[in-house]
């Protein structure tokens, strides 16, 4: 597991945290990726927060330079994470990611041995969808899962279906054209053995504060359908919709992400 440290800009503090968590400034953020993705898009993100914040991206095993094996399962994943987290400086972490690098920010923030901060869940699904579930069973599952994501002709194809849930200058697919197609179908493994929300214990972040969970507007119907077991789950949860935002939303909505990430004040959606 790799850490790799993302620039962030010099723009002034807002001020301390009104939650009483420790402030933005001065946090280390621990940013993970969504499936596929690399650093670029949470780079975006970092450049936008506040002087003192410390971001650092998430790189797995098995993407970019990181050529250690994928690991075998999500204990081991989050040993490893507990073994580059070492490195910074004690106290607690804030997590982040999007989709299923948000699934892996809360399994992080449950499984490593300090206190968590903030918890900043973009775009997250209660559960697996039914749709990525299909892609595990068997040969057929596995067939499915080459046709759509493996190849040049399936991933426009599949991203072209998939227009109303992004804005027109991105693309959904465009993660699986520089990264290994069976490290992804691995992580689709683990990501399977995550379960569903209401599997896990509840986290108790740092003065009792809440998690902010953003999602864009044009998202997946799942994503939405899920947010009453998130509130279930967390009562008092942060929630933002991003008008106009596709399921890309650190992508297509940098400054916003950042926004929720140096406030923490997301209001409650209506």
């Amino acid at each position: 597991m790799h850490l790799l440290p993302l620039e962030t800009s010099a723009a002034p503090s807002p001020g301390p945290d009104p939650a009483g968590a420790g402030g933005p400034q001065g946090l280390h953020w621990l940013l993970f990726p969504g499936w596929g993705e690399d650093q670029r898009y949470w780079a975006r993100v970092a450049r936008l927060l506040p002087t003192g914040t410390q971001a650092h991206f998430v790189q797995l095993p098995g993407y970019g330079d990181n050529r250690a094996p994928v690991p075998l399962s999500l204990y081991a994943l989050a040993e490893a994470l507990e073994d580059a987290s070492a490195a910074l400086p004690p106290g607690p972490l804030a997590y982040g990611g999007n989709c299923s690098g948000a699934a892996l920010a809360l399994l992080a923030a449950r499984q490593l041995e300090r206190p968590a901060a903030r918890l900043l869940l973009v775009d997250c699904f209660a559960a697996m969808p039914p749709y990525f579930a299909l892609l595990l069973r068997g040969a057929l599952g596995r067939l499915c899962y080459l046709s759509a994501f493996a190849n040049p002709l399936g991933r426009a194809v599949t991203n072209r279906v998939l227009s109303a849930k992004r804005k027109a200058d991105t693309d959904i697919m465009a993660a699986f054209a520089y990264s290994s197609e069976w490290t992804n179908y691995r992580y689709l493994q683990l990501y399977g053995q995550l379960g569903s929300l209401e599997d896990q214990p509840r986290l108790e972040l740092a003065g009792g504060r809440a998690p902010d969970f953003v999602y864009g507007q044009r998202s997946f119907s799942l994503v939405r359908k899920g947010l009453p077991r998130w509130q279930a789950h967390w009562p008092g949860l942060r929630v933002r919709e991003l008008e106009g935002v596709g399921h890309l939303a650190v992508q297509e909505a940098p400054e916003r992400i950042a926004e929720v990430m140096a406030q923490g004040n997301a209001a409650t959606a209506g």
